[in-house]
């Protein structure tokens, strides 16, 4: 069972607050300036769950998406710009919903990202 309501922080410049498993969650991403971010997918449940990852830029539009299927009791590390490609030089914001099984959602990004 993960921690809850600590922040993590990693060398100094990368800053995350540990979520509950949910069915829907958002994160920002930032891949401008050379940067990539990452997430790391756990699926506490007993059941195998897909997993949506859409991503938008900052005015909303889609950038793209895939499904992730998480077996039960299971973890994933994806790195974002992998799986999706047209992020690369774009920040903005990942819709993360889960069919089944709730799912935590854990990503590191610059904590400097603003899509204002």
């Amino acid at each position: 069972m993960p921690l809850r309501g600590v922040h993590i922080l990693l060398q100094g410049d990368v800053e995350e607050t540990v979520k509950e498993p949910t069915a829907l969650q958002y994160m920002l991403f930032d891949h401008r300036n050379g940067l990539d971010s990452v997430l790391y997918l756990v699926n506490e449940g007993t059941t195998a769950t897909q997993t949506a990852l859409n991503f938008t830029g900052p005015v909303n539009q889609s950038l793209g998406n895939t499904t992730v299927t998480l077996p039960s009791l299971w973890s994933q590390i994806i790195d974002l710009a992998s799986v999706v490609p047209a992020t690369i030089g774009q920040q903005g914001t990942i819709t993360i919903s889960s069919s089944g099984a709730l799912v935590t959602g854990y990503g590191l990004i610059p904590p400097t990202v603003s899509l204002h």
